[in-house]
């Protein structure tokens, strides 16, 4: 597979991927979105590699960041926000029952 083929690939299943996190707020089936991930990923790493100026007129390298690592960092920070916002409340509820004559 030549350089723009693989780019065009990789551009499709980064729209595979966008409609299943859109799907679920959790992140869809997470086999599913894992695979995609990784594929993206060798897929980026191939044209960075075997197709150089290709990948840079393209910005291979931000997409490499975005798609295959900073949205699922992003992704797991909204979880932490939340158990952490859950667990305060939950906190906040016993305090404030143990403080109740």
């Amino acid at each position: 597979m030549d350089g723009t083929a693989l780019l065009e690939v990789s551009r499709e299943r980064e729209a595979t991927l966008r409609g299943l996190l859109a799907a679920s707020p959790l992140g869809g089936d997470a086999n599913d979105v894992a695979s995609l991930r990784n594929n993206i990923r060798e897929n980026y790493e191939q044209l960075l590699v075997a197709y150089p100026s290709l990948a840079a007129s393209h910005d291979v390298d931000s997409l490499l960041w975005k798609t295959c690592f900073y949205k699922r960092i992003e992704e797991l920070r909204k979880r932490i926000r939340k158990r952490a916002g859950a667990a305060a409340g939950a906190a906040a509820r016993a305090a404030g029952a143990a403080a109740t004559p």
